[in-house]
C-alpha cells in the first residue's frame, strides 16, 4: 500500500514559481502542485510526496524516473523498480 496521500506532480515552471516568484521562495512550497502535463514552454520536473510518520517511527521514499518507448515497457519497468531493493 502507498503511504500518505496521491503524490503531486507539476511541468509548468509558472506554475510552479507563482508570479513574479523565484525557485528560492516558489508559490508551490506552500500550495498543492497543479498536476500539469504536457508541453509547456518553459518546464520544471517536481514531484511531491505526503508521509505521516509517527513519533519514533521511520519512513522511506524513493522516487525513481524513466524514459521507456512504449507504455507497456514503462510499466514493467515501474514493477521491476516498484521497492527501494
Amino acid at each position: 500500500e502507498h503511504a500518505g496521500k496521491h503524490t503531486e506532480y507539476e511541468t509548468d515552471r509558472a506554475k510552479f514559481l507563482g508570479r513574479r516568484r523565484a525557485p528560492a521562495d516558489a508559490e508551490s512550497l506552500a500550495k498543492r502542485l497543479s498536476g500539469t502535463t504536457g508541453p509547456v514552454l518553459d518546464p520544471v520536473f517536481a514531484l511531491r510526496k505526503s508521509v505521516k510518520v509517527p513519533a519514533g517511527g521511520t519512513a522511506a521514499l524513493s522516487f525513481v524516473t524513466a524514459v521507456c518507448a512504449t507504455r507497456d515497457a514503462a510499466v514493467a519497468l515501474a514493477g521491476h523498480y516498484h521497492a527501494p531493493a
